[in-house]
């Protein structure tokens, strides 16, 4: 099956997620050897050339980073789920599960280059890991759960919108 658009605020399947992560990872790879060509080929350039050149190397630099951060986030949030189907049917979460997660989310944290958004995730993952499947990665039928305040802090026009949901915008891929 195959989706070219949705048009409804349901979550989407994790094998669809998956595979949006998948290749935003092959994507992010071939980024990353195209600016190590670049930055090889951008010393044979003429000056006039260079600065243009090296915009562009800038551009495709950005764009990598955020392919990463939607594979990571996808990611993240396919092990949340996973993770709270084991607590749902009252299995122990494995440990692998939390390391993969704690390893994913150190890998966005780095390639996001600052602790503002996946500091206090790491903090309360390590701390209390319920907690942290209440707080992150959690859908609007999770209404108990507010979105997390670092958003607030982030984004603060938004939070003159009623709804904690609603502030968060249309539709996205994952989990709002």
């Amino acid at each position: 099956r195959s989706i070219f658009m949705k048009t409804d605020d349901l979550q989407p399947d994790p094998w669809m997620l998956e595979d949006v992560q998948l290749q935003c990872d092959l994507a992010a790879g071939r980024a990353a050897e195209a600016l190590a060509i670049g930055r090889e080929l951008t010393q044979s350039l003429s000056v006039l050339r260079r600065s243009d050149f090296e915009r562009s190397l800038a551009e495709l630099h950005e764009w990598r980073r955020r392919t990463l951060s939607y594979a990571y986030h996808l990611r993240e949030t396919n092990l949340a789920t996973t993770m709270r189907t084991q607590r749902a049917e009252g299995r122990e979460i494995p440990q692998r599960m939390r390391d993969e997660m704690l390893a994913v989310l150190r890998a966005d944290q780095n390639n996001q280059g600052t602790e503002d958004l996946c500091g206090p995730a790491i903090t309360l993952l390590c701390a209390d890991v319920d907690a942290f499947l209440d707080r992150y990665f959690v859908s609007p039928a999770n209404l108990h759960a507010e979105p997390a305040p670092e958003f607030w802090t982030l984004n603060p026009d938004v939070a003159k919108v009623p709804d904690p949901w609603a502030r968060r915008g249309a539709f996205t891929i994952t989990s709002r």
